[in-house]
């Protein structure tokens, strides 16, 4: 039973599409969740053995603690070994902070609604007008 074909694999040129898409995308969540995800990693883990232990359930935080992992590996194979440990978080804990404030900042401010004060738009009392729009009169055959 062949479980994977591989006669028919396209490295480069057409159909090699869905490789480059699965390689760009893999590097594009690396770059934006990376060193996030190993930072909470490194404060949650404490916890989650703490609860794995006490639900003897091995599964608790497993897939986060996973992801973790392939970013640790991404960051060993480009030679750069980031340690996100205690020592690590305790040192710039004051600066992940402010950065999670600003970014929540920011959120909220994306999200506000702007409003004008009633003056702006209730305009200038004036003489009465109809509402509704006028009909054009229809032009009988007789008056042409």
């Amino acid at each position: 039973m062949k479980l994977i074909n591989l006669e028919d694999l396209v490295i480069l040129g057409p159909g090699s599409e869905w490789l480059w898409t699965m390689i760009s995308g893999r590097k594009l969540m690396y770059n934006s969740l990376g060193p996030a995800t190993r930072i909470w990693w490194g404060l949650l883990a404490p916890s989650a053995r703490a609860a794995r232990e006490q639900a003897n359930d091995q599964g608790v935080w497993v897939d986060f603690e996973w992801l973790a992992g392939i970013f640790a590996a991404f960051d060993r194979a480009a030679n750069e070994p980031a340690a996100y440990d205690a020592a690590y978080i305790a040192q710039r804990l004051p600066d992940l902070i402010e950065t999670n404030r600003t970014a929540v900042r920011r959120f909220e401010e994306l999200r506000a609604v702007i409003v004008r004060s009633a003056s702006d738009v209730i305009p200038e009392p004036g003489p009465a007008r109809s509402t509704r729009p006028r009909r054009k009169r229809a032009v009988s055959a007789a008056s042409s």
